[in-house]
């Protein structure tokens, strides 16, 4: 027979239980001091019971409130990183018993903790961890046993990922972009953002040279998802974002690679007047005053350069007269005076300029020669001049 009371007399009894093993559990009473006893029943005579004992109920610690991590709230970890949780200060608590488990119910860490702070290394996935206050006094030399004194414990359910990285959309890895294309249309660039990422991104552009290094060509900030660049030239080039969370993780995306192809050359102009070897002398310029160079127009050009070349003696050649940028097919030389006795050499160049002077295509110098010749007579005849008179 077990029973309990207020006090050691056993005027006001508590509880009262009887027990066929030499143990008893289950007990729910409040916080106070309290006495038992236990008392062995036979029958026709009164129970003998053993001398009391006292043992005090304690009021327990107040439940700890957990700051870290948020209830229902993602928690990011990157490359090795732990899981940071907190909670405030119980009073009277000596330490804090740290339990987390899985979606299945399994315990995954289990601690003591000294302080109010600890890292937990987690994967990802859905967890839940306790946090109990605990207390304990100093060993009762009697019973060589502690007292403890400990909380509710309290919890939180959350997620643990890995950081979601931007991801690219467009232009799509190893796509070919047409050279005349990539100058005259800029070319767009996109990307995912992902819900980690904080509202600023950079687009980092980069040229791989002959000698497999890279150069950089553009980092742009922007706070949209797309951009363009304009006027991409020849050549193989490698982009990616940068980004990072609120709280400094890095989501740079992966990279990508593109090439633009080379633009392709304007057709060679096919030069009219004067023909091939032409040789301008007395009857030519009796009758003409001027020099009358002329072109077919070639496909896909809008301006055209001319020059004048005389050819000196050991075939190298001099500029003497120059047009650039001009739209005609055709060009007339009015100064005459430029030229004199000898061999020219006239060339044109077609070119493809944009409307800001940009030259998007050219193509071959075509040329032709011609030649200045005045015979010098053979032999020079007087004119009879009359009779002189002298004084």
């Amino acid at each position: 027979m077990l029973q309990i009371a207020r006090d050691k007399d056993f005027t006001s009894i508590l509880k009262e239980e009887q027990s066929l093993t030499p143990f008893y559990t289950g007990l729910d009473l409040q916080e106070g001091s309290y006495w038992w006893r236990v008392g062995v029943l036979s029958e026709g005579s009164k129970s003998a019971f053993t001398p009391p004992r006292t043992f005090t109920i304690l009021q327990k610690l107040s439940s700890p409130v957990i700051t870290q991590p948020v209830a229902s709230k993602d928690v990011i970890i990157y490359e090795d990183s732990q899981v940071a949780s907190s909670w405030l200060s119980v009073e009277n608590a000596d330490y804090y018993d740290v339990k987390v488990q899985d979606s299945s119910g399994g315990t995954v860490v289990k601690k003591q903790v000294q302080g109010l702070t600890t890292m937990l290394p987690l994967e990802e996935g859905t967890y839940t961890m306790q946090v109990q206050a605990v207390s304990q006094s100093a060993k009762d030399e009697a019973s060589s046993s502690s007292t403890f004194r400990y909380s509710d414990i309290s919890h939180v359910t959350f997620f643990v990922r890995r950081p979601q990285n931007v991801s690219l959309s467009l232009p799509e890895n190893d796509t070919n972009i047409q050279g005349l294309s990539a100058l005259r249309v800029p070319v767009s660039f996109s990307w995912h953002s992902q819900k980690d990422s904080s509202s600023s991104y950079t687009l980092l552009l980069e040229k791989r040279l002959s000698d497999g290094t890279r150069k950089e060509v553009l980092r742009k900030t922007l706070t949209t998802t797309s951009t363009s660049v304009s006027r991409l030239t020849e050549g193989t080039y490698i982009w990616k974002i940068l980004a990072s969370s609120k709280d400094g993780i890095p989501l740079d995306s992966s990279e990508r690679t593109f090439t633009v192809l080379p633009v392709g050359s304007l057709a060679q102009p096919v030069l009219s007047s004067p023909a091939s070897n032409f040789v301008i002398g007395p009857s030519y310029l009796r009758q003409y005053r001027t020099i009358t160079f002329s072109w077919r127009a070639v496909s896909g050009a809008n301006s055209y350069n001319f020059v004048l070349y005389k050819k000196s003696k050991d075939g190298s050649l001099a500029a003497i007269y120059e047009s650039k940028k001009q739209g005609e097919t055709s060009l007339t030389l009015k100064d005459l005076s430029i030229l004199d006795v000898g061999d020219f050499v006239w060339s044109v160049t077609a070119f493809s300029y944009a409307s800001d002077g940009y030259e998007e295509m050219s193509s071959r110098a075509t040329t032709r020669t011609f030649s200045i010749d005045f015979n010098a007579p053979s032999k020079v005849e007087t004119v009879q001049p009359g009779t002189m008179y002298g004084e």
